[in-house]
């Protein structure tokens, strides 16, 4: 054969086999990604994932795609339409992502659902998804199923920080519960059995105290937070230069406390709107949350020190800010 035969030979060789073998649709999605077509890059996207359920890589793909989307709001619908076809051994990270969608949408219930059954699916990040479940409980009053999970992590014996926010945990949601003296015990034992790796024990000690009037325990907490957590968000929190351990969540419930009072930045007829807002927020450092008046989804800013309007208006959110 010719070097002019040969090369067609190879060229149409090339050809059967393209035609033969499509391309893979996620090398197609990354195409679409390059020329910045996100829809289309997500349609290509969902056709591999359905394609290959049992595939190792599909949990990370489908994190992805779900990533591709414009607002969070689908973003988690994509997750949720798809977490279900998954192998469970496959599922957990995608849980896991969806659970943080859904903390951050202001969905603290559908979030706690989520890390537990992230943490049923992988053993090597169950016990800090329980505890992630169990703050999100506390946050939203469920102080018995909070306090359940926390007792459930402390009788693993996990010897760390984990073990330490358990116990914390654990002492508050039954201080919440109506029993401060038990809970202060309880705390002030856990505490006595060796150094906390975690400055939450002290944290709670503190809180609980403070709320029984107890000034000279309380006082006793913050000193030892001084001097094994010098540089500790716990100890900022102590001393009130920010306002909750727990969660955004918790403010709802500290309204009354807030120096400054919540400030109300936008109102949506659509929840979108709102996460939308919300997540811009978060991300330049403000604590915001959503709530539904029935008519509107609104979001509000925490404002500590008063000082939030003007830091608002520099940023570039309000020409106004809406009354309190």
């Amino acid at each position: 054969m010719n070097k002019g035969a040969g090369t067609a030979a190879a060229l149409l060789m090339a050809l059967i086999i393209t035609v033969g073998c499509p391309a893979d649709e996620r090398d197609e999605a990354l195409a679409f990604e390059a020329q910045g077509n996100r829809t289309a890059a997500i349609a290509s996207y969902d056709k591999w994932i359905l394609a290959n359920t049992e595939h190792p890589e599909t949990s990370s793909t489908l994190i992805h795609a779900a990533s591709l989307h414009e607002k969070s709001l689908e973003a988690l619908a994509f997750l949720s339409s798809h977490a279900a076809l998954l192998p469970k051994v496959n599922a957990a990270d995608v849980y896991i992502r969806m659970a943080d969608l859904e903390a951050l949408l202001g969905l603290p219930d559908a979030a706690a659902e989520h890390y537990e059954e992230a943490s049923a699916l992988d053993a090597q990040k169950a016990n800090h998804l329980l505890l992630e479940a169990a703050n999100l409980r506390l946050s939203m009053g469920e102080t018995g199923r909070a306090r359940a999970t926390a007792l459930q992590l402390l009788k693993k014996d996990l010897n760390g920080p984990i073990q330490d926010e358990a116990a914390a945990l654990a002492a508050m949601a039954l201080a919440s519960r109506g029993r401060p003296e038990a809970a202060l015990d309880e705390i002030k034992a856990y505490v006595k059995n060796g150094i906390p790796q975690s400055p939450l024990p002290y944290l709670a000690v503190r809180e609980i105290a403070l709320a029984l009037g107890n000034r000279s325990e309380a006082e006793e907490a913050s000193s030892l937070l001084r001097r094994h957590f010098e540089n500790s968000a716990a100890l900022y929190l102590a001393e009130r230069r920010i306002l909750s351990w727990v969660s955004p969540a918790a403010l709802l419930r500290e309204r009354s406390e807030i120096p400054g009072g919540p400030l109300q930045i936008g109102a949506f007829r659509n929840r979108d709107g709102a996460s939308d807002l919300r997540e811009r927020l978060e991300n330049d450092g403000y604590i915001s949350w959503i709530e539904d008046s029935g008519s509107f989804w609104k979001v509000f800013v925490n404002d500590p020190d008063g000082n939030t309007i003007s830091r608002l208006a520099a940023d570039g959110y309000l020409n106004s800010v809406p009354g309190r």
